[in-house]
């Protein structure tokens, strides 16, 4: 995952700037007439602008999807989501600064230019912004404050290789996606009852036998004797094998419902499909190990996927961290 997909999975938006202060009463930030609480870290005010320019931004998010946007309705249902943004980029540059990474005005001209140049060069990205009032120098400082984030993600907390421990660790979390998942194999009835579902009795009944059923001659019988009932169309008895990895659809419910079954017993469930009920006895008769390399030998595929989610691990420890040594205010004063 790129820095900038990083963060924009880590903190959902955009990357985005700050910006410099607009109108500010001596109580809140005053923007389109809608008070906007001003967060400050450690004594030091995020500027009132550079949330106001997130919040604009979440806006022409949500107009893009629904074709317009309440500014104030974006402010009321999304000022804490933006606010952890916020608060979690901000942390980030100053410890950027602390540990003297500085961005290059060339290096960043020419990262701005390519983003403006995917919403259709500076004309389009305007008109774009001007939908909710937006200038190109707003959206600029927002830029290159996310961008000093991503430099010291870069720099300062990706550098060096994870250690082995890290590796193994997380092989450990994610053992069935390197290994394979057991194969389980089993035998089900499924019955569609005609024209309407069973009684409370018979529903009753239907779970009784399924405790009983021991075996795959239990399972039979209980087919057979449906048949007689209901007739051939009413009755499947089907067997079949699965591991996770290839289960889908019907297969995969039916893999999922057998979480936690012994061998040689049975489960009853029922599954909704458009109109109809079915109602199923599933008998599991064995289950195989996964198959799967062991971590020695799937070593070098672990290390190639946990260097794809390392970088988010260490965004979110990082903020975090650094969130709880910090004395973080929402204020509605000066």
């Amino acid at each position: 995952m790129s820095i900038t997909n990083l963060l924009k999975s880590l903190f959902t938006v955009p990357l985005v700037l700050s910006l410099t202060l607009l109108n500010v009463s001596p109580s809140d930030a005053q923007y389109d007439r809608i008070a906007i609480p001003r967060i400050k870290i450690d004594g030091i005010f995020i500027p009132d602008g550079l949330v106001h320019a997130q919040l604009k931004m979440r806006a022409l998010g949500i107009a893009s999807i629904h074709g317009n946007a309440d500014f104030t309705k974006v402010v009321k249902d999304h000022f804490d989501d933006v606010a952890k943004q916020m608060i979690g980029r901000e942390i980030l540059n100053r410890e950027a600064k602390r540990h003297g990474v500085k961005v290059d005005n060339g290096e960043f001209s020419r990262y701005l230019e390519g983003s403006l140049q995917s919403m259709g060069g500076r004309d389009g990205a305007e008109r774009f912004f001007a939908t909710q009032d937006l200038t190109l120098d707003q959206y600029s400082r927002l830029t290159r404050h996310a961008y000093l984030a991503n430099k010291y993600v870069t720099e300062i907390l990706l550098a060096g290789e994870p250690t082995e421990k890290e590796i193994r660790t997380f092989y450990l979390e994610n053992v069935a996606y390197f290994t394979g998942t057991q194969k389980r194999h089993y035998r089900f009835v499924r019955l569609l009852f005609p024209d309407t579902q069973p009684s409370a009795m018979e529903l009753k009944n239907i779970k009784n036998a399924s405790k009983k059923v021991t075996s795959p001659g239990d399972l039979r019988k209980i087919a057979e004797g449906y048949k007689v009932l209901f007739g051939k169309n009413i009755i499947v008895y089907e067997t079949g094998s699965e591991s996770r990895k290839s289960a889908e659809g019907t297969a995969g419910f039916i893999y999922d419902k057998l979480e936690g079954v012994k061998p040689g017993s049975a489960v009853y469930f029922k599954r909704e499909s458009g109109e109809n009920i079915f109602h199923f006895i599933l008998f599991l008769e064995k289950i195989e190990p996964p198959e799967g390399p062991d971590y020695k030998e799937a070593r070098d595929q672990v290390h190639k996927e946990y260097m794809k989610v390392r970088s988010s691990r260490l965004v979110e420890q990082e903020v975090q961290r650094l969130k709880a040594g910090a004395n973080i205010v929402f204020t509605t004063g000066s």
